[in-house]
């Protein structure tokens, strides 16, 4: 079993201490960003998927103390996600990534 990046003491700690005047639907993002900068999280590389466990971790703790609601939740996670997968499909290609597929294409189905 893997350890944890951060424990729920940790994160009920974190809470308590600074999150006195943050409407509690940005606790997640305003935790997860201390943790990043407290831990050193920021240095590594896979420095966004550290991230979003953080707040996934957060919301969780937040879900089970009855301070946030599951809805809630589930709504932002549904709205993140079709953000992301909009963002995605508007990549501009490289101009080598371009010429493969001209050149390849053009082989494959000649005019």
């Amino acid at each position: 079993m893997k350890k944890p990046l951060v424990t729920r003491n940790d994160i009920a700690e974190a809470i308590a201490l600074h999150t006195a005047c943050i409407p509690t639907r940005e606790i997640p993002g305003a935790i997860a960003n201390y943790f990043m900068i407290t831990r050193r999280f920021y240095t590594r590389t896979d420095k966004a998927v550290i991230n979003r466990l953080l707040i996934a971790e957060i919301r969780d703790y937040l879900i089970e103390q009855g301070r946030l609601r599951y809805a809630t939740v589930a709504a932002e996670m549904r709205k993140e996600a079709h953000r992301m997968t909009s963002n995605n499909l508007n990549l501009e290609l490289s101009n080598q990534v371009q010429r493969f597929f001209e050149v390849n294409f053009i082989r494959c189905f000649p005019t």
